[in-house]
């Protein structure tokens, strides 16, 4: 016997993620026009994926990694620097990579050791860790209706989510800084920080505007100061971006990474050294998921034959949420003893990393801790530049209206502000703002009717009412599948509210339909 079915089609995200570590080592050299290496201050690393490749069971990665060593001569006074920078190549090896997935991937350096070879060497060892998130858009159909007076269903009702947009473009920054006045001109520059706060993001049919402001703290040395001089600019930047596909409905997730930075030291109208010229490329990620409302027919059955139900089993990530916010975290850094006293403070970087985010009574729950790094300026001439980094803790808790028992997080945090101040007692107050957002889902199997065949229906008893006792985790469904008649035949025989609680033992009066 042929039963008409109702279908639908579809589609959902089937996500890998993977969290490798990649080794880079590296030697520099010191170029023939600086001076000799006597004692290296501090080596700064930014890593930077430029190309990746998907393939079947693997994914083809090269990067690079940026380096900024900041060194006391042995020949000369002062503090000079090299800027350097050295490739990376990784093959990760995954059985579910497919040519054809989407793929995001972020990278950032994780530790880094150095080591003094000789003079004019220096052996480096870098931690990279990437973050990869590769996405198929599978294709699932379900029975929503079975066509019938005679058929019972049971539904349910999941929000799928499918990847729209997931794409990586660059934005350029350039600009002319100028040394503020009353401040010394540059003899050369030391060392340039980017750091990228107040960002702002709004999603338009097909585009993504995008708006922030990079802090840049430049660090440079004069003729006539023993001591080098800092100054900080802030350039604001507004771009707007493609995305085909994008639209202000679906959930969308925007993240700014400095992919290079390239400083230089340049003369005013008067022929003075300065001005800086500044030329910055930030990588923008933009993915973007459409959340759709799906249903399936998990179980039926008819009064009046017998429904042969063939069943798949599908793993679902159901979007429950999608949740942000942000948290002001104050800290009062106080330099150990034993380096060298502050008398001012550089610059503070701050790096955020989120420890655990589960969810706990309707709240997305955030903990992590922010490396804050301070560079600053001492008054010993042996170690006028010093670096010291403190942990610091945070804690988050975002309204969450699709959290449940089961959930799982994925969550993303940053430090989008840095203020600091020194006070009377010598201690670095820091105010830093970090902004989370957190994907809210729930991995589930679930068993779906994927097609029905009617049979006819073999008769046992002709008693046209039954006396049932109700089993142990027994259900109104399940007795009335049973016996081939509709609840609300049993729930009007037998008097029973529609919410009622069946007990071992009850006498139920089953009528046939």
């Amino acid at each position: 016997m042929e039963t008409e079915v109702t279908r639908s089609e579809y589609e959902v995200n089937h996500m890998i993620e993977l969290s490798p570590q990649v080794l880079a080592d590296y030697d520099v050299i010191v170029p023939d026009y600086q001076p000799d290496l006597l004692k290296i201050l501090q080596v700064d690393a930014n890593a930077a994926v430029q190309h990746f490749e998907v393939q079947n069971d693997r994914i083809t990665i090269t990067g690079k990694v940026d380096y900024k060593i900041l060194y006391i001569p042995d020949s000369a006074t002062g503090i000079t620097s090299i800027i350097t920078s050295a490739p990376f190549n990784h093959i990760e090896e995954h059985a579910g990579a497919k040519q054809g997935m989407l793929c995001s991937i972020l990278s950032d350096v994780e530790h880094v050791e150095f080591s003094l070879i000789n003079s004019r060497k220096v052996g480096i060892k870098t931690v990279v860790g990437l973050d990869i998130n590769l996405v198929e858009n599978q294709s699932i159909s379900t029975i929503t209706g079975i066509e019938g007076d005679d058929i019972e269903l049971k539904k349910r009702v999941f929000r799928t989510s499918r990847r729209v947009v997931d794409r990586t473009c660059d934005i350029s920054v350039s600009d002319t800084l100028a040394v503020p006045v009353g401040q010394p001109s540059i003899q050369s520059l030391i060392k340039s920080d980017v750091t990228i706060r107040g960002k702002d993001v709004k999603v338009i049919s097909n585009k993504v505007v995008t708006k922030g402001e990079l802090v840049v703290c430049t660090l440079y040395s004069t003729e006539n100061e023993s001591m080098p001089v800092c100054t900080c600019h802030e350039v604001p930047f507004t771009e707007i971006l493609d995305a085909d596909g994008i639209s202000e409905t679906q959930n969308t997730h925007v993240s700014f990474h400095v992919q290079s930075a390239d400083f230089k030291a340049a003369a005013d109208v008067d022929g003075d050294l300065r001005n800086i010229t500044m030329d910055v490329k930030l990588g923008v990620q933009i993915s973007a998921d459409e959340v759709t409302e799906a249903e399936a027919v998990y179980d039926a059955y008819s009064t009046q034959s017998d429904l042969n139900l063939t069943t798949s089993c599908i793993e679902l990530q159901e979007m429950n949420d999608y949740v942000s916010g942000e948290s002001t975290v104050k800290s009062a850094i106080t330099i150990p003893p034993e380096f060298p006293p502050l008398m001012q403070v550089y610059n503070v970087v701050a790096k955020p990393y989120i420890n655990s985010a589960t969810v706990q009574g309707g709240r997305v729950v955030i903990d992590g801790s922010i490396d804050a790094y301070v560079l600053y300026i001492s008054e010993r001439e042996d170690n006028l530049l010093s670096n010291y980094k403190e942990e610091v803790p945070f804690h988050m808790e975002l309204d969450c209206s699709g959290g449940e028992p089961g959930c799982s997080v994925k969550a993303l945090c940053d430090v989008t502000h840095v203020s600091y101040n020194i006070t009377t007692s010598g201690e670095v107050e820091t105010r830093m703002i970090v902004s989370a957002d957190a994907n809210v889902f729930k991995t589930s199997n679930v068993d779906i009717v994927t097609d029905v065949e009617a049979l006819p229906l073999e008769s046992t008893d002709d008693s046209s009412i039954i006396l049932y006792y109700v089993q142990k985790n027994d259900s109104l469904w399940e007795i009335a599948k049973r016996y081939h008649t509709k609840i609300s035949k049993v729930q009007d025989v037998n008097h029973l509210e529609e919410d009622v609680a069946l007990t071992s033992g009850m006498q139920l009066l089953i009528p046939k339909s």
